[in-house]
Parts: structure tokens; C-alpha cells; sequence
């Protein structure tokens, strides 16, 4: 496949992948339809590997294109974590912790390390 043709398909699938991280918050499906994209993506790149640097010296506008999009993508997910990371911590109750003096501090711990 030719190169414009895989940088044309990358984009494409970025403008997908944009759309479904601004949905997927309402839907589980979505979910998994960015797995399905990620993988898309990966297979893409993997493609694109197997051309040298200067196979892509032509195609500058479509790769300034690819990088805002990658960059929007990546600043949506970004947001998605921390929306998430509210939610939770509304829902659930920091833990408390005494120091030395007796004073108490919350124990803030991020989404990872959170007790469910």
C-alpha cells in the first residue's frame, strides 16, 4: 500500500478515535471500539515502519494533520482521566491519616491505588 494511502488511513482512524473519546464516557461499547481502533493504529504504524525518512518528506501537510490530531486525541483522553478521577473521588471518602503533631491529613491516593 502506498504511503499517502497509510498516512490518509492513520488520520482517518484519529478523527474516529477523537470521536469516540468524546462519546465513550456515555457508552462501555465505545470502549471497545477505541481497543479496536488502537489496534487498527498500531497495525498502521507498524506498515509505515518499513518506509525510510525521506518516503515521507512529500507528504508534510498530511503529517502536521496526523500530529494535531494526535495531540487533540491525547489532551481528550488526558481529560477523560481526570473527569474520571473526580468521579471517584466524590464517590468515595479520602483516608484520614494522624501525624505526629495530631493533626489529621487526608491520604490522597490516585486512581490506581484507590480502595473499591
Amino acid at each position: 500500500m502506498e504511503i499517502q494511502q497509510l498516512l490518509q488511513q492513520f488520520l482517518e482512524l484519529l478523527e474516529k478515535e477523537r470521536t469516540l473519546l468524546i462519546e465513550s464516557a456515555k457508552d462501555y461499547e465505545l470502549a471497545k471500539a477505541l481497543d479496536n481502533i488502537r489496534d487498527k493504529k498500531i497495525d498502521l504504524l507498524q506498515q509505515l515502519d518499513q518506509y525510510e525518512l525521506k518516503d515521507f518528506k512529500e507528504h508534510q501537510e498530511l503529517l502536521e494533520k496526523i500530529e494535531e490530531a494526535s495531540d487533540n486525541n491525547a489532551k481528550l483522553a488526558l481529560n477523560n482521566m481526570i473527569f474520571i478521577e473526580k468521579m471517584f473521588e466524590a464517590i468515595f471518602e479520602e483516608e484520614k491519616k494522624y501525624d505526629k503533631s495530631g493533626s489529621i491529613s487526608n491520604q490522597s491516593k490516585n486512581i490506581i491505588n484507590k480502595k473499591v
